[in-house]
Formats: structure tokens, sequence, C-alpha cells
């Protein structure tokens, strides 16, 4: 499918990064990096965008909650939501606020911070450098 080979093709770069920046960084043993390169290959490149995301989460505007009306939700949103909820899965994501997100409605990408492997993730794969469009793009999602 063409959508999905592009999407594909635009993670190569930052996984490109991760690999070498394992390779010439110190401070990760072996396990740490067969972790962290599996996830890399889990993630869709979407979910780098929300990893970026929850780095630049306070230059957004983004909606407190989705608990009450995650049915008022466009597709769009649902997916972007499934996607920031699978972060939350992965332990790349948790909600500063302590809360416990176990279905869409719980999700609350505004209070979404990093967690040790999605901040090594961020880092090594030099996220920060994702066009800023794409990072908008998602953030409008959550807005």
């Amino acid at each position: 499918m063409v959508v999905q080979r592009e999407h594909e093709e635009r993670k190569l770069p930052f996984y490109g990064n991760l690999l070498a920046n394992l390779a010439f960084q110190a401070g990760y043993d072996r396990a740490q990096s067969n972790m962290l390169i599996q996830l890399a290959q889990r993630l869709s490149y979407q979910r780098f965008c929300l990893l970026t995301l929850v780095v630049r989460k306070d230059r957004f505007q983004m909606r407190p909650s989705y608990r009450k009306e995650p049915r008022g939700a466009s597709p769009a949103q649902v997916t972007a939501l499934q996607q920031m909820l699978t972060l939350y899965q992965y332990g790349l994501v948790s909600d500063a606020s302590n809360g416990v997100w176990l279905s869409l409605g719980d999700a609350v990408p505004g209070d979404a911070q990093l967690q040790w492997p999605g901040a090594a993730l961020h880092n090594l794969m030099e996220l920060w450098t994702a066009p800023p469009s794409d990072i908008r793009e998602v953030a409008a999602l959550f807005a």
C-alpha cells in the first residue's frame, strides 16, 4: 500500500540515527540497545511525531481530556488517541498527574511525559529534527 510505504520511508532517517547513535554512544548495553531497536521498529511515523509532541507540548494548546466525550472525536482523533495509548502501553510515556490510561477515554495527551525508553528514543533518533509541520499536524488532532 502506497500510504503505508510512504510513512515507513519517513521513519528511515530516524531509524538510521538510532543505529548510528547506539554504535557510537557509550552507556547503552546490548540488551538496552536491542530493546530500543525493537521498540523503534514497532513504532509508526505518527508515534515518532507524538513522542516529539510530548516534549514540545507546552508550545501547543491541547484539549485537556477526552474522558467525557471520546465518542465525539473524529476518526483521525481516535487514531491519534489510540497511538498515544499505545505509547503509554509500551512504557514510553506516562501520565504526569499519575493517572492510569486503560482506554481511549483515559488518555490525556496534554498530561503525557516521556519515560526513559521514550526519552532515549527521542534523543537517539534525533526526533527533534522532524518537520515542524508534521508535529503541528499531530498536535492539531488534540486541539
